[in-house]
């Protein structure tokens, strides 16, 4: 196998990362815009939920650290989000990446 001559070309694995870094980070933009359209008195709609997911890790690391939260923290805790799952989505194409080539059954030059 010719060193140029990869499973997956090193486009397509910077557009799927790119795409993972698009998707969380318009994740967090959503969250920070629909942040108080919402006050759970009547129950969340599936927005809700979702902007709610997108807090969760703040939130817990917040809770785990400090032992409460402010509104000043709101900044923080979308970074937190936007960190963990940025980081889970890179992982994620790292492992399919992983798998695509583990089942090719072709071995990988540097």
């Amino acid at each position: 196998m010719s060193p140029e001559h990869t499973l997956v070309p090193a486009g397509r694995k910077l557009g799927l990362r790119l795409m993972v870094l698009f998707a969380v980070s318009g994740w967090a933009v959503f969250s920070l815009l629909y942040a108080g359209v919402e006050d759970g008195s009547s129950g969340l709609s599936p927005l809700g939920y979702l902007v709610l997911a997108f807090y969760m890790p703040g939130l817990l690391l917040f809770q785990a650290l400090e032992g409460s939260h402010r509104n000043s923290d709101v900044p923080a805790m979308v970074f937190a989000g936007w960190a963990f799952y940025l980081a889970c989505g890179q992982l994620a194409v790292s492992g399919y990446l992983w798998i695509r080539t583990a089942r090719s059954g072709e071995t990988r030059q540097n």
